[in-house]
C-alpha cells in the first residue's frame, strides 16, 4: 500500500473531510492518532504511512488515488450564500468543496468538448454600485433574457435547461441542512451555480436557480466586503429575489391569470407557472395587484394550513435536474467508447458523490443505464 503515499495531497484530505463533515478530532479518534497528526497531514508537513493512508481513505470513503491527485487552482469570484449564519458554516464549506469539484469536472469535459460559454453578458449590470439598480431595470433585464431565450411571456418550464444552454454550469448537491438554498460564483469567466437538493421541491429549486441567476446578472462586480455588510447583503438578496420573481412571473401574463386573491387561484397558477404560492403572493403585492391587508391575510392562511415548508403540489411537480455533465458522460460513452465508470475513475470521485454531481440515478455508474431525458446542449468536438 506504499503506492501513492509519497504524492499525498493535504488539500485533497481537507476536501474529503469538509464534504463528509468530519472534523480533525473525529478523524484522529477513528484513525487512533493525535489531532496534531491530522493537522500535519493537512498542512503537508507529514505524509501518512501505509496503514494510516488506508485508514484515511476507508474512513472518508474516497478512492485512494483521490488523495494523490493535485488540486487544480481555479480563479474564483465572490460566493454569495443566502445565509452566513455560523450554524451553517459546515454546510457552506461542504458546498464550496462541491463547487471546486464542479469547476474541475467542467475543465475535464471542456478538453473533450467545446462547452457552452456564458452568453448573457450583454444584459449584465457592469457597475459595482448595486444600490443604484432600480426594480424597473431588473424587470427590463429579466425581459431581455426571456427574449434572448425565445420564450416570450410563457411559463419557463425548462429554466435549468435555458441556463445551461447560456453557459451557466449548474449542479445540485445535498448540503444536509435546510434554509441554505444555493450559491453562485464565477470561476475563470464561467458562472457556476450550486443548488441545495436537501428536501427541495420543484418550485423552490427553480426559484433558487432564478435567484442565483439574479446575482450573476446584477452583482458580478460587487466586492466580497460589501456583500458581507448586513445592510448591503439584505439589498442584494432583495434584488435577486425580485429578479427571480420577474423572470419566472412576467407581469402581464401573471396578472392575466390572477383572477382572485385566493388560495384556490394561486394553486391553479402554481400548476401552470411552477412557482410557489408564497412567491406568487409576494409578486402580486409587488405589482400592486393585491393590498398589504390582503397579503397579510393570505400569509395568515398559509400559516394556518402549515404550508410554510411544504405546499400542495410540491410532491407532484417534477424537480428539474441539471443535464450538462450527464450528457457529457453519455457522449463520451457513445462517441469515444469511454464508459461512465472510466470517466469516474479519471475524476477520482466516490460513486455516491458523483451520482449527485452528475445528476444521475443511483446505480448509474455500475450499470450505465441510458438517460431518458432529451439532450440539453449539442456539443461540438474541440479541435
Amino acid at each position: 500500500m506504499q503506492i501513492g503515499v509519497d504524492n499525498f495531497c493535504g488539500k485533497r484530505l481537507a476536501q474529503a473531510m469538509e464534504f463528509r463533515m468530519v472534523g480533525k478530532a473525529q478523524l484522529a479518534e477513528q484513525l487512533h492518532v493525535n489531532a496534531s497528526t491530522i493537522t500535519k497531514y493537512l498542512g503537508g508537513d507529514v505524509r501518512p504511512g501505509p496503514d494510516n493512508f488506508v485508514g484515511l481513505y476507508q474512513i472518508l470513503r474516497f478512492p485512494p488515488n483521490f488523495f494523490t491527485n493535485p488540486v487544480i487552482d481555479v480563479a474564483e469570484g465572490n460566493k454569495l450564500w443566502r445565509s452566513f449564519a455560523s450554524a451553517k458554516r459546515i454546510a457552506r464549506t461542504r458546498g464550496e468543496v462541491a463547487l471546486d469539484w464542479q469547476a474541475e469536472i467542467w475543465k475535464h469535459f471542456d478538453t473533450a468538448f467545446t462547452l457552452p460559454r456564458f452568453s448573457l453578458g450583454e444584459f449584465q449590470v457592469k457597475s459595482p454600485n448595486f444600490s443604484a439598480i432600480s426594480y424597473e431595470q431588473i424587470d427590463e433585464i429579466a425581459l431581455q433574457i426571456r427574449q434572448h431565450w425565445g420564450v416570450g411571456t410563457q411559463p419557463l418550464k425548462r429554466l435549468l435547461w435555458h441556463m445551461e444552454c447560456s453557459g451557466i454550469v449548474l449542479n445540485a448537491v445535498n448540503l444536509m441542512v435546510e434554509k441554505l438554498d444555493a450559491v453562485s460564483y464565477f470561476a475563470e469567466g464561467i458562472p457556476h451555480v450550486l443548488l441545495n437538493s436537501f428536501e427541495h421541491a420543484s418550485a423552490r429549486s427553480r426559484f433558487d436557480a432564478a435567484h442565483e441567476l439574479g446575482h450573476i446578472m446584477l452583482h458580478s462586480k460587487v466586492g466580497k466586503d460589501v456583500a458581507r455588510n448586513t445592510d448591503g447583503f439584505a439589498l442584494l438578496e432583495d434584488q435577486a429575489h425580485y429578479f427571480a420573481s420577474s423572470l419566472l412571473l412576467p407581469s402581464t401574463a401573471f396578472l392575466g391569470d390572477l383572477w382572485a386573491p385566493t388560495m384556490k387561484c394561486f394553486l391553479e397558477m402554481k400548476a401552470k407557472w411552477v412557482v410557489s404560492v408564497q412567491a406568487m403572493m409576494r409578486r402580486a403585492l409587488d405589482l400592486n395587484a393585491i393590498t398589504q391587508a390582503q397579503y397579510s391575510h393570505l400569509n395568515i392562511n398559509i400559516s394556518k394550513k402549515k404550508w410554510r415548508k411544504v405546499e400542495p403540489l410540491d410532491d407532484s411537480l417534477k424537480v428539474e435536474s441539471p443535464r450538462l455533465f450527464a450528457q457529457c458522460l453519455e457522449k463520451l460513452d457513445k462517441e469515444r467508447g469511454i464508459s461512465p465508470r472510466q470517466t469516474l475513475d479519471d475524476l477520482r470521485l466516490p460513486i455516491d458523490i458523483a451520482e449527485q454531481m452528475f445528476s444521475v440515478p443511483h446505480g448509474y455508474f455500475d450499470e450505465s443505464p441510458e438517460i431518458e431525458e432529451p439532450n440539453v446542449v449539442t456539443f461540438r468536438k474541440a479541435k
